[in-house]
């Protein structure tokens, strides 16, 4: 994206899950804007991003109008949230 001359002035990084490391590196004096639903992943964006200018929003983003509901999975007994499903 810099190398084809982008401007770009914020990030605004959809399911950030724990971390962006790759648009970190790439742009890390500009401001981000942070979706993650998962609130067990904010401790960790928090610490990943604490020398940059963000805002975190826990919040999902979807193209539909309507109400959904996630249902976190986690995928052994550590208690980490692994994925998540998006329930109608």
């Amino acid at each position: 994206m810099k190398d084809a001359g982008l401007a770009v002035g914020t990030v605004i990084d959809i399911r950030v899950q724990r971390d962006g490391p790759e648009l970190r590196l790439m742009f890390p004096d500009k401001r981000y804007i942070l979706f993650e639903p998962v609130r067990e992943y904010a401790a960790d964006i928090k610490l990943n991003y604490e020398d940059m200018s963000f805002d975190l929003e826990n919040n999902a983003l979807s193209d539909r109008d309507d109400i959904m509901f996630l249902k976190d999975v986690r995928s052994d007994d550590d208690g980490i949230v692994s994925h998540v499903v998006r329930l109608r």
